[in-house]
């Protein structure tokens, strides 16, 4: 609910090769309290299928504050429909709570929009490639159509899985992070609650792409797979 500040957008070439930046910052403050500062950065190639996300946090006060820090990406119709599914390399996938532990269908499967669909959370620990990087996919076969992320493991540790299919609340929810959602003082009681020294940073990198046919899904997961 903040107003980015120190907006600008960027048009350059590279050769024959266009891009595009756009740049802004937003500050969490509170009067004796915190002072952070989010730097984002998004750029994206004339025709390219992807586009990257830059973050830069900083703790501008003078005293060590809680980081809880999580890319909140809600994926819906149509690339969200009956008989979606979602593909991860998952080692760990545990329930949230009694309302994701019982539910009928799979984690990895969607439904058609159902009344009174539940708020239905799983945390997933995810298998990095080589280069440390995790994946995550929204695959529709039926359009031939999906949506992947791509981010660094070491910063964004934890992929938190929202279903919220109901009907005109039809969402698939995609979230990379550093915590988990049940708050500070379970991340507190945990012992997991990040914080950041007065003058620290941490920088954040998620690359979100479109897969638009057959092919490109498959050699997808044959990706994965490896």
């Amino acid at each position: 609910n903040i107003p980015a500040e120190s907006i600008s957008s960027e048009t350059y070439w590279k050769g024959d090769q266009a891009y595009f930046k756009v740049r802004g910052k937003v500050r969490e403050t509170k009067v004796l309290d915190t002072n952070m500062v989010l730097y984002r950065e998004i750029s994206t190639a004339l025709g390219s299928k992807r586009f990257f996300i830059k973050d830069e946090v900083i703790n501008e006060g003078f005293q060590r504050s809680p980081h809880m820090f999580l890319y909140h990406f809600n994926l819906g119709h149509p690339l969200l429909d009956k008989n979606s599914y979602l593909v991860a390399n998952s080692k760990d996938v545990v329930p949230r709570d009694k309302v994701a532990t019982e539910r009928s269908e799979k984690h990895d499967q969607y439904l058609s929009p159902t009344k009174d669909y539940p708020d239905t959370v799983y945390y997933h620990q995810l298998i990095p490639d080589e280069e440390g990087y995790c994946q995550v996919a929204l695959i529709n076969d039926n359009l031939k159509i999906g949506l992947y992320l791509r981010y660094k493991q070491s910063n964004l540790p934890n992929l938190i899985q929202w279903k919220f299919t109901g009907e005109g609340n039809y969402v698939a929810g995609l979230e990379p992070s550093n915590c988990l959602v049940e708050g500070r003082a379970k991340e507190r009681e945990r012992g997991t609650l990040q914080e950041l020294a007065a003058g620290e940073k941490k920088e954040y990198e998620v690359e979100v792409g479109l897969l638009t046919s057959e092919e490109e899904i498959i050699d997808y997961k044959k990706s994965l797979r490896k």
